[in-house]
Formats: C-alpha cells, structure tokens, sequence
C-alpha cells in the first residue's frame, strides 16, 4: 500500500511516495518555469518521482496547491486530472489548499493557526484539522499583505525613487540592478524597460533583496512593515499554536544564508514558530489517513531532511 502527497508551489512542484509503514519511497521537486503549464510541470513530477519509487499504483492521494480555493480552484483540478491521466494513475486525486498541507505538515494539535509567507501571503485557523477560516490570501492586486510580491514590489519602487532622486540612497537599488543585469550608472527609464513584463512571481523574487540588505535604513523599514502586516493578517483570525510556512519565513530565507530578520520580527510579536519545511509530507499524512493509516510525520520529514542534507 503507498501513498502520493504532491504541494504545488507558486514556483515549484514537490511530490513524495511512502509505503504504509512511512517509508520514503521517492521524492522530486521540479521547477515551475514561465514557458510550460502547470499540468506539464506536475506531470513531469509524477512521473519522475513514480519511476524513483517504482510504483505503479498509489492507494490515495492528496494534491495540496497555491490557488486552490474557490475562486481558482477549477483551473487546478483540470491541471491535476490532467496530469493523472497523463500519468496513467486510476486514483482519484484530492485536491485541497496549500495551507491545509502546510498545517498538517508541523502541527501537533488539530487546533491552532497558520501563518503562511512566500510569493503570496494567507493565515488560516484550524479546528480538529479542518481549515475553518481564512484571512488575506487574495492575490497580488487585493492583497497578499507582507508578502513575497508585496515586499518585491516595494523594492522596485525605493531603486526606482533612488534613481530618480525622489527618493534616499538605499543599498536595495544596487541589489535590483544586479538582480536585472543591469550596467551600473542605469537610468529609471532602463529600469522601466526591463520590469514592466515582469510576473508577480518575478516580482516576489526582489524580497530577497530586501532581506539581504543588512543596515540599511529602507529595507529595515520594508521588514518591519512586511512583519507588521503579517501578524495583523494572522491575529485577526487567533494567533495561537501558529505555525509558519513559506520561503520568507524559513529559518534561512530564500537566497539568503543569514538569520532570516523578517522571521524573527514575526516571532518577536508572536512567540515561537514550528516551521513546516515540508509541507508535501502533509499531503502524504492526509493521503494516508483517507485510508486508516497514521504516517508518522516526524519520521517522513527526518527522512527529507537527511536526503536534503545528503545532496548538499
């Protein structure tokens, strides 16, 4: 009897098999690039990570995705039917959202919070495991406070007032313009050329500048200001038992070696954090309960991180 977890990501798509006694069968993280479907990324995952684990058959699977509420939910199931199909696997797919996955994934108890930080931002309250509320979530354009894009684009606009010299000298625009591949001595007008294409996900990805930008006085105040709207989002829903997810609030943040300062502002208002590193383990757990069985999550993601260590 094995299990198929998959967490589809704003920028990548993992995907993990178990037996039923909790062992890793396979594990794959592809990904997710501008110029291929969702369902082609996932699809490729599949079949990667049932070629590793040499199944053919799963007894249950759990899809967790970005995007799968209600307002988008349609466009992922067809992409996961898809993708299924593609494959050849007969089982039924269940499709929850990112946030169950990442709950399931660290939480100890079925009652409590989540803070949830990457690309996008969202905060849910959980009871006897259900997700039974929800705040933010909303995408870039309504919301998203905090969030990966929602910092990016703050960075954009202090390199852009920098260089129009509207605005103070931060150590941000030197890291958007390398970011950009642009020459030093760069006008707004060559900044303007290069962003105005730019994907929300592409824009997410400036946060990295900001967290690295150490003593500056602008990126100092984008955190605090990234963290202030974080804990309003994940209080106003009950701040207790949180666990955080997301690469912003990784121990280490994303593209960043250094002590990640916007978790630790978090922190500072809410107290200690689990962290859900893996929140495809999750999607593994809630798989196999569908069929009576109790993955032990601690000893899944023990055995992720011991193979994530072990490709370093």
């Amino acid at each position: 009897m094995c299990f198929l977890g998959v967490d589809i990501g704003g920028t990548s798509v993992r995907s993990l098999v178990t037996d039923a006694g909790g062992r890793v069968l396979g594990y794959q993280r592809f990904a997710r690039v501008s110029r291929r479907s969702l369902w082609q990324v996932l699809n490729d995952c599949l079949n990667a990570v049932l070629a590793e684990s040499a199944v053919a058959h799963v007894e249950a699977a759990v899809i967790g995705a970005a995007g799968a509420g209600l307002s988008g939910g349609r466009d992922v199931c067809q992409s996961v039917d898809k993708a299924f199909r593609a494959t050849g696997l007969s089982v039924v797919p269940q499709v929850v959202t990112d946030i169950e996955i990442a709950y399931w994934s660290a939480a100890t108890s079925g009652d409590g919070s989540i803070l949830v930080a990457g690309t996008g931002a969202i905060a849910g309250r959980f009871s006897e495991w259900r997700c039974v509320d929800r705040r933010d979530g909303s995408g870039w354009l309504l919301g998203d406070y905090g969030s990966g894009y929602w910092i990016g684009r703050k960075a954009l606009r202090a390199a852009t007032a920098d260089l129009d010299g509207r605005g103070p000298s931060t150590a941000i625009t030197r890291g958007v313009i390398e970011v950009l591949g642009l020459p030093g001595g760069c006008t707004v007008q060559d900044l303007i050329g290069v962003t105005k294409e730019l994907r929300p996900a592409d824009v997410a990805s400036f946060a990295r500048v900001v967290l690295s930008a150490r003593n500056d006085k602008i990126a100092s105040i984008i955190m605090a200001a990234a963290a202030s709207e974080l804990v309003t989002t994940v209080a106003s829903i009950g701040a207790e038992r949180v666990i955080l997810a997301g690469g912003l609030l990784a121990p280490n943040a994303s593209h960043c070696q250094q002590p990640n300062a916007l978790r630790a502002m978090v922190e500072e208002s809410l107290g200690g954090c689990k962290y859900a590193s893996y929140p495809v383990v999750g999607a593994c757990w809630a798989a196999g309960r569908a069929r009576g069985i109790e993955l032990d999550k601690v000893d899944l993601l023990n055995a992720l991180e011991m193979r994530s260590d072990s490709r370093r």
